[in-house]
């Protein structure tokens, strides 16, 4: 009976907490481009799967054209069923615009940490569960 209250426990989130480590990790990835401290911030499962030279040259070819000044999350997702959420982010610098979404590993009682990042040309398409970060 234990384990089935257990494994029946929501899973509980906090958007502004998974945020602000989602903006902390890209802050330190593209504008500070500490690639080595940027690794360091990703989960357990994520440097296990990835080698930090492959996640430096991923960095590098995600940005081809340079890198944002800037970057501030607008939007986030709960990922159903799993100690996961996603977080949209938006770069700038200068005229040109970054569009990016982390996949944040963890939940309000566990925190949070970077699993992967993706960079999109565009806006990411809407989504039914996606919501805005209003602070």
């Amino acid at each position: 009976m234990c384990t089935a209250v257990i494994s029946c426990k929501a899973i509980r989130h906090d958007e502004h907490v998974a945020a602000a480590k989602a903006e902390e990790f890209l802050r330190v990835a593209v504008i500070d481009r500490n690639s080595a401290a940027a690794y360091a911030m990703l989960s357990l499962e994520a440097r296990t799967s990835i080698k930090e030279s492959t996640f430096v040259e991923t960095v590098e070819k995600m940005h081809p054209n340079g890198y944002p000044a800037i970057v501030r999350a607008t939007e986030y997702e709960p990922v159903p069923g799993q100690s996961a959420i996603q977080v949209f982010l938006e770069g700038e610098s200068g005229v040109l615009k970054y569009y990016y979404r982390v996949a944040m590993s963890g939940n309000v009682d566990a925190g949070y940490a970077p699993s992967a990042m993706f960079r999109g040309n565009q806006a990411y398409p809407p989504s039914p569960l996606r919501q805005s970060l209003s602070k």
